[in-house]
Order: structure tokens, then C-alpha cells, then sequence
């Protein structure tokens, strides 16, 4: 379009902003933004703005989604802008701010609806505010008028689970108007794994697998579960049943942008043509880590190995190979941003909030679901 010297009108880069939000292609984000959209026409044209601060928030830049939120005036905001800046803070764990900006929306006198309550719940639940949560909960119907649907009962179970209440989780699916579906129990069956509590656990991976019996993820979360407890036969036989089944867990890959040119990873490929320097840098990586006193989380590799082939395992995850290539290539304290496809590893996530410190890097990760 561009190439034919057609100017791009509101419609086309709402799409296209669109586009780049879910791909986390921020420097095409920013082209167009600096391109087409000039600082007045973007504080008065609300649907263009609520792009921008999806785009910017789901890209990692949280400051400039709030910088252009606080540039629109109070008069122009609409619901549907609070539930974007609401969202953003949320996939951040900014439950605080979050929550801030949902009472400057209910101050200025808009009525949240059911997205609203979506977004916040979902920040409280990822910055353990549970009595909030449990206030806005009980508000949707009895200030509001709004009756909770599945997605917040999701969030509800989500917030509970995270705590370690997972009686009152469960408790709660089965007070639930409705069968309660697949994100719910993956909810309750992420936080059972999070707290090693089997007992439920198996009755939500059990209700999953009768839900979506051909759903890998489902039976790699119970069999994670079961390791992290130390049940490795149980957990083995797991895995043996999805093998029976022909039942495959998709390949994890992540990315990472390099001068206008997407770089793709899966783990422990040595395909890339700068393989021995990020080879090199893994290395290196491992050394830091190590001697900062880190020891490696293989709890979730339940291959019949020895311990330090489980290490090599999970240095080699492919987000961690991102990683590395981008250290390789960036300049000092450049901003490292890499996507996902599948959740980051417990390990993983730990290594690169030290990996941070270790080399002055703000590295932003973006997987599945934050």
C-alpha cells in the first residue's frame, strides 16, 4: 500500500497496529506511529489512541502507553481506553497502577463493563491483591449489574490459586452457574502445580483431558506438576501416555528483532549461522550465573537423565538462545526484547531476571500469556 503511495486512513492503521501488537513488532509499531500519526490527531482520535497503548503495552514499552494515556484529555477518554490501559498494566504485574487507573475511570463517572472487570481482576490476581480482587468481584454484580461470566470466574480462580488457596479455588468452580470449561480448570491446575498440591491438581488435569483430550499442554502441565513433587514415575507415565496417544507438545520457539530482521530459535538448535558465537555467549552466560551462586531449576526435566545433562537441558531453552544472540548483537545497555510462543519456563524466568543484573541489560520477555 505504501509502495503505491496510498496514504493509510484511520481504519488501516488501526489493523495494522493491530498486527503489531500481537507480533511484538515494535519498531514497525513506532515507524508508523512517528509516520502517520502526529501528536494532536493521536490525543483526539480515541480509536487510534487505544491502539497505540495496546501496541506499546503488549511491545514492552509500559511508560509510552502511560505517557500517551495521560496526554488525552480527561473529557475524550472512553471506557474502551481505560480497558486497554487496564490490560496493559495488568500484563506487567502492575496491580497497584492497574487498579488506579479503573477508579479514575469510575471518578470520571464511566460505567465499567464486563472487559473492565476482565482487566483488573486479572492485574490483582498478578500482584497478589486478593481482598481487592475480591471486592471488585463481588461489585460487578452488586454495584454494576453485571453478572460474572467465565472469564472472571477464570480470573477469581487464577487470583485464589496464585495465593495458595486452592480449597476455596475449587470450592468456587463448583459453585460456579455454569460447567465450568478448559481455562478455568488450566487455572486451577497451573497453581496446583505452582504449590505441589497433587490431590487437586489430578482432579483438574483429569477434567482437562476429558475437556480436550488431544491438548498436549494439559498433560506436560500435570507431568511438570508430579516432577516438581518428586513423583517422577507418575510423571514419566504420563509422558508414556501422551506418546501412546500420538499426542505432541508443540515446539517452544522465540524470537527476537536485529536490525528490521526477525531471528527465530528453538531449543538446543544449532542451525543459526552465528551458532558458535551464540554458543560462546550461552557459555558465558552459564559461568555468570553460576558464580553469582545460581543454581539451575530442572525440576520440570523429567527425562531419565543425570543431573548435569538436565542443566545443559534447560541452558539450552530457546528463549535463552534469544537471549544470547541478543547480547551478541546489541550495543551496551540496549533493550533486549524477545517473544515466546509457549510460557517461559520457571527457570528461565528466574535466570533472566539475574542475567539482568549480571550484564546491565533491561531484557523484556512476552510468552503465551504476559
Amino acid at each position: 500500500m505504501e509502495d503505491l503511495g496510498i496514504r493509510p486512513d484511520e481504519c488501516t492503521m488501526a489493523a495494522v497496529l493491530s498486527a503489531c501488537a500481537g507480533l511484538g513488532a515494535l519498531s514497525l509499531g513506532e515507524r508508523l506511529h512517528s509516520r502517520y500519526i502526529g501528536g494532536e490527531l493521536c490525543s483526539q482520535n480515541i480509536i487510534l489512541s487505544t491502539a497505540l497503548i495496546d501496541m506499546y503495552s503488549k511491545s514492552g514499552k509500559i511508560d509510552s502507553s502511560l505517557h500517551m494515556f495521560q496526554g488525552i484529555p480527561k473529557g475524550l477518554r472512553t471506557v474502551s481506553l481505560f480497558n486497554s490501559m487496564i490490560s496493559g498494566l495488568a500484563q506487567h504485574g502492575l496491580g497497584e497502577s492497574a487498579l488506579a487507573v479503573f477508579r479514575e475511570m469510575e471518578s470520571l463517572g464511566l460505567r465499567p463493563d464486563s472487559v473492565s472487570f476482565v482487566a483488573v481482576l486479572s492485574a490483582c490476581s498478578h500482584s497478589g491483591l486478593i481482598e481487592e480482587g475480591k471486592e471488585l468481584f463481588r461489585s460487578m454484580l452488586d454495584v454494576y449489574g453485571i453478572r460474572p461470566h467465565k472469564e472472571h470466574y477464570g480470573c477469581m480462580v487464577d487470583l485464589l490459586g496464585r495465593d495458595g488457596c486452592l480449597d476455596e479455588a475449587y470450592d468456587l468452580i463448583r459453585s460456579m452457574p455454569f460447567e465450568a470449561n478448559s481455562v478455568i480448570w488450566r487455572a486451577l491446575l497451573g497453581s496446583c502445580k505452582l504449590h505441589g498440591n497433587v490431590k487437586i491438581g489430578e482432579v483438574a488435569a483429569q477434567k482437562l483431558i476429558e475437556l480436550e483430550p488431544d491438548h498436549g499442554a494439559h498433560y506436560i502441565l500435570l507431568s511438570n506438576m508430579l516432577a516438581n513433587t518428586n513423583k517422577w514415575e507418575q510423571a514419566v507415565r504420563v509422558r508414556k501416555l501422551m506418546e501412546d496417544k500420538g499426542i505432541q507438545k508443540p515446539p517452544g520457539w522465540s524470537y527476537t528483532e536485529f536490525q528490521g530482521t526477525i531471528h527465530w530459535f528453538l531449543a538446543s538448535d544449532k542451525s543459526h549461522l552465528q551458532d558458535k558465537r551464540i554458543e560462546s555467549m550461552l557459555q558465558d552466560m552459564a559461568m555468570q550465573l553460576k558464580s553469582a551462586g545460581y543454581v539451575p531449576n530442572t525440576a520440570q526435566v523429567v527425562f531419565d537423565i543425570d543431573e548435569e545433562e538436565k542443566e545443559t537441558v534447560v541452558s539450552c531453552h530457546s528463549e535463552k538462545l534469544a537471549l544470547a544472540f541478543g547480547l551478541v548483537n546489541s550495543s551496551t545497555g540496549e533493550t533486549i526484547r524477545i517473544m515466546k510462543n509457549l510460557r517461559v519456563c520457571g527457570d528461565c524466568h528466574s535466570a533472566f531476571k539475574l542475567l539482568s543484573k549480571i550484564y546491565c541489560r533491561e531484557i523484556i520477555v512476552r510468552d503465551a500469556s504476559r
